[in-house]
């Protein structure tokens, strides 16, 4: 992650993931309460902004960028992630695969809630 500000100093690296990412989404500010609530454990640690990242290791991983830190990784495509955006309530994220579905994620609870199946081919982004 570059600083910006014209300097070229690495001011944050998220080493987690297996393989390459594919794809990260920005939590809105309404996702902060539901972050909080779902780490309530680690809430005087955290220091936002947050993000989430898909990755071609399957996964999904919810970053805390002030500290470098993942605090959680979401397991359940069968193939790479190739899109990820947050529902502006905050609450959920949606994720897009190669294993032709849609995901819903639940922040607060740390879950896949739903699963589409209904693509032929790649679903390669979403729209929200």
């Amino acid at each position: 992650m570059n600083s910006g500000g014209g300097s070229n100093d690495i001011k944050v690296m998220l080493r987690e993931h297996d393989h390459t990412v594919e794809c990260i989404s920005w939590a809105p500010n309404t996702a902060y309460k539901s972050i909080s609530e779902a780490f309530e454990e680690k809430r005087k640690e955290l220091q936002g902004p947050y993000l989430v990242s898909g990755s071609r290791d399957n996964t999904l991983k919810l970053w805390d960028i002030g500290t470098g830190v993942c605090l959680f990784t979401f397991i359940g495509h069968d193939s790479w992630v190739r899109d990820v955006s947050w529902h502006p309530a905050g609450k959920f994220f949606i994720s897009a695969s190669d294993d032709k579905t849609i995901r819903v994620w639940d922040v607060v609870n740390k879950r896949l809630t739903k699963t589409l199946e209904s693509h032929k081919h790649f679903c390669s982004c979403i729209g929200l």
